[in-house]
């Protein structure tokens, strides 16, 4: 498993998707396939400050799926 880059006009969809102002703009985005989720993958992005991570679940592409922040307080699970 490695973590592959997002660039160009997938890079710009997923800004566009998170309405993002300029000032916050992701500057490095990635996503990594895993075993654990069998429909989605994580997503790691960057400001050049502060990096996230997020589950993109769904199908399609990056910028269509639903997307859960990974903040380690396990909110919505039962």
């Amino acid at each position: 498993m490695s973590w592959r880059k997002i660039q160009g006009d997938e890079l710009e969809r997923l800004q566009d998707r998170f309405e993002m102002p300029p000032q916050t703009m992701i500057r490095e985005a990635s996503t990594l396939r895993t075993p654990f989720y069998h429909n989605g993958e994580l997503v790691r992005m960057t400001d050049g400050t502060s990096t996230i991570y997020l589950v993109a679940a769904g199908s399609g592409d990056l910028f269509q799926r639903d997307y859960y922040p990974l903040n380690g307080t396990g909110a919505g699970l039962s």
